[in-house]
């Protein structure tokens, strides 16, 4: 992870939630039932803004500040095929359309198909500027050799991004896996393993600093816990 040096004095972000209607549902993924540290809410119905196959099903408590976000629950296959050249030391490895990757970029491929823009983001030490962004992993090449984008391809986006690392210590350690977008609405998604990940610190913090640029928590997040169908 990394911190990146950004200026300072954040204006806030006032973030639209208008929509327009999901298209395609995402195979492969199911619905199941809530985990820990989570409230049950009424169905879907609450939650008619977020992509096809990623609806909220209950909320999630982010532990240290008692407050919730949407959550929802599904299901990957294994990948039980020949083994991806870099998994990045041990990272689970889930089947979606017939291929191989990671659970990040199966929840992009998942915002993509129902019409949102989204990437896997990750934060390097070496890099200040900001995240590097995936959109594919090749299952053949190393990491070194991965494609990966410097940039959002969206002003707004990018300005987003740019004014939560401002009231994040001018930092973008932390910042949640998936970011998404959609005719101006932002969606941070945090993914997590059933019983094995948990939100950590720093991402708390990340979440925090998001409040304070303007986005809401209702509207602005998702935690997908995901596991396997054969767990």
């Amino acid at each position: 992870m990394k911190d990146a040096i950004v200026s300072s004095n954040a204006p806030s972000l006032s973030l639209s939630s208008s929509l327009s209607s999901q298209q395609q549902a995402a195979p492969v993924i199911v619905n199941s039932s809530s985990t820990t540290n989570s409230t049950d809410v009424p169905t879907r119905a609450l939650y008619p803004f977020f992509p096809k196959g990623l609806e909220p099903d209950h909320e999630h408590v982010i532990l240290g500040l008692e407050v919730s976000v949407p959550a929802t629950n599904i299901v990957f296959k294994r990948w039980k095929g020949k083994p991806i050249k870099d998994d990045m030391a041990g990272k689970p490895v889930v089947e979606y359309e017939g291929k191989p990757m990671f659970a990040e970029l199966a929840i992009v491929k998942m915002a993509v198909r129902s019409g949102w823009s989204a990437f896997w983001q990750k934060a390097y030490p070496v890099r200040q500027s900001g995240p590097y962004y995936y959109s594919e992993w090749r299952e053949d090449v190393p990491r070194k050799d991965q494609v990966t984008s410097s940039s959002l391809n969206s002003a707004y986006q990018e300005q987003v991004q740019a004014s939560i690392a401002r009231y994040n210590g001018n930092s973008f350690r932390g910042c949640w896996e998936v970011i998404a977008w959609n005719k101006g609405r932002t969606l941070y998604m945090k993914s997590m393993q059933s019983k094995k990940d948990t939100i950590r610190d720093n991402q708390v913090r990340w979440f925090s600093a998001s409040l304070s640029a303007g986005l809401r928590r209702k509207e602005n997040f998702l935690v997908v816990n995901w596991q396997f169908e054969d767990y």
